[in-house]
This record gives structure tokens, sequence and C-alpha cells, in this order.
């Protein structure tokens, strides 16, 4: 199992308390009942990082220009902001030009494809995914796409694709 913490107003207060792969469901009732005296929370399947083979987010502008940060080290969408210039890649595209990627690449082109008409009326906005190399969740896809937010700021909406 995996926790995540949110607030009342994201876009005052992000970076609220995360914790995963919870191997004992009393140690994350703890962790919940004290997290929800002050957050919302959310409580899920944990995938194990380690085993991730892409991650990142992307941000759509609008419905053709994004921009793409991802690495294809073992980590979440959450380790953007510590991960080193040389393992996080990051491409800004357009639909209509995307198909010139690398062809090492290509899988993030599912990212592009996928997401390209996700919440077509919201815009900016920003989707973390991540690739598995086994079949996950309910639809036993090896993608996860999740948490879509507002890109023009940190407003969390907790919508799930």
């Amino acid at each position: 199992m995996s926790t995540r913490t949110f607030s009342d107003d994201e876009s005052q207060e992000f970076a609220t308390p995360v914790e995963y792969e919870w191997d004992k469901f009393d140690d994350a009732e703890r962790f919940c009942i004290e997290q929800n005296k002050v957050y919302h929370i959310l409580m899920n399947q944990a995938l194990k990082r380690i085993e991730s083979v892409l991650w990142g987010n992307i941000l759509w502008y609008d419905l053709s220009r994004f921009t793409i940060e991802f690495s294809y080290d073992p980590g979440t969408p959450r380790d953007i902001e510590t991960k080193s210039s040389e393992n996080l890649r990051i491409i800004n595209g357009d639909v209509s030009e995307y198909v010139s990627l690398e062809s090492k690449d290509r899988k993030v082109l599912e990212v592009v494809d996928r997401t390209s008409m996700f919440m077509t009326t919201v815009r900016p906005i920003v989707i973390e995914f991540q690739l598995y190399p086994y079949s996950v969740g309910i639809l036993k896809d090896k993608w996860v796409f999740w948490e879509w937010r507002s890109g023009g700021g940190a407003q969390t909406k907790g919508k799930s694709c």
C-alpha cells in the first residue's frame, strides 16, 4: 500500500506527507489516523518504484504543445525535483512534430498519444505517468496515469485515468 496526503487548498500547501510501500496495514493505518487530523488521505495499491522503467510528468499547454519531464531510472514522478539533470530528460514538443523523437524515446510517444485527448477542456494540464514491465491495476495495463492538475498552478484535482 502507499498513502498520500493532500490539503484543502493545494495552491497554498502542495508538498504534503507521502509514504510508499507500506508492509503492514497497522502502520499505514496509524499514519492515516495521525495525518487525517490535518490532511485528506488517499491510500492505494503500491507499485514498487524500483521496478518502474519510465516515469515523469507531461504538461499540455494547449491541444498541441507539450513539455515532458521524464527519467528511465527507477522512481516516481514526485522524484522530479530531486533528480540531477543527467538523469532527467526534458522534451518540448508539438503533436505535429513529435514523431521525430529518438528511437529510444518511442515509449514517450505513447505518453503523448495516451494523454493528448485527456480532459481537453482543461488546459494547461499536468498528468503524471509511470511505466512498469508488467500489467497493473484493474485495467491490467503497464501504464499508470494519475493526478491531473491545472498547469497554471499547483491545484490537484485528484482525478485518475
